[in-house]
């Protein structure tokens, strides 16, 4: 269909429009991107939205501190490593990860978080590729983690490529030397999509962690890319990412523990502190 309308198509742009509205209607969307877009998707060029100021810290009082994150960029990886040096030095009792709004593909900043504030190894979950469902019934489980690569750290490329391999791949992460020694929430809504959903399913799993706020956008897929023309690419859905009771992310967004409406003055800290 795409083909036959891209005759009385007029540029790119048309191109695109049209793409995406055919693949609305699939259950494997796909997207049709320039190619210097795609490659600020994989973290392969850094764009001027790239900037500094992608993570904030913002102290509550004495013992509480807010790790705010917008987007999962390289900057964004800098700066959280950074922001990890000072909540370390403060010695706080309590540290709250606001993710809403947060989204992008580069891991580095949420792999960060994770190895901080855990402190046994976590398997996050699968992402099942077409040969295991094809010798397979349904998505794989906690019982079948032995049957898939492992995959601990490196870039979202990496990851897609190596879920390729195999059945496809778990996401393994181990703590950091020194963790935090204290309570952890999760600030996340609906639109907290991408990488942070796919880290935020194991730490709940785990228990790590507290989540308060709204369900997650439940939108984390894995794309490949594939090259149609000199400047364009087609990201195809690749890999769906299941957690290890087997319920894919799409399917079953993540519910926080404590439903709450959350302001940006952070006023409900009080209360949430309070529960829990």
């Amino acid at each position: 269909k795409l083909h036959k309308a891209a005759k009385n198509l007029v540029d790119d742009y048309e191109l695109q429009i049209t793409a995406a509205f055919l693949s609305s209607k699939l259950d494997a969307p796909m997207i049709l991107l320039n190619s210097s877009i795609t490659q600020a998707f994989w973290g392969e060029k850094l764009e001027e939205s790239d900037d500094e100021g992608q993570v904030s810290l913002k102290r509550l009082d004495d013992q509480s501190v807010v790790l705010s994150i917008r987007s999962f960029t390289h900057q964004a990886g800098i700066e959280t490593g950074e922001a990890i040096d000072e909540i370390a030095r403060n010695e706080y009792a309590n540290l709250f990860i606001d993710l809403r709004g947060s989204r992008g593909t580069i891991p580095s900043a949420m792999l960060q978080i994770s190895k901080y504030i855990i402190e046994e190894p976590m398997v996050v979950g699968f992402a099942p590729n077409r040969k295991w469902y094809a010798a397979n019934e349904g998505p794989p489980t906690l019982k079948d983690v032995d049957k898939f690569n492992t995959f601990t750290e490196g870039s979202f490329r990496e990851f897609i490529d190596s879920a390729a391999q195999g059945n496809g791949q778990i996401l393994k992460i181990s703590p950091s030397e020194h963790s935090f020694q204290g309570r952890v929430f999760l600030l996340i809504n609906g639109s907290t999509q991408g990488f942070a959903e796919m880290i935020i399913a194991g730490l709940k799993r785990e228990n790590v962690v507290v989540i308060a706020g709204e369900s997650s956008a439940g939108s984390m897929r894995l794309l490949r890319p594939l090259r149609i023309g000199p400047d364009l690419e087609l990201l195809l859905s690749a890999n769906d990412f299941v957690n290890l009771e087997g319920e894919s992310i799409r399917s079953s967004p993540i519910e926080p523990h404590v439903k709450v409406d959350l302001d940006e003055d952070y006023a409900f800290v009080a209360a949430l502190l309070e529960g829990q």
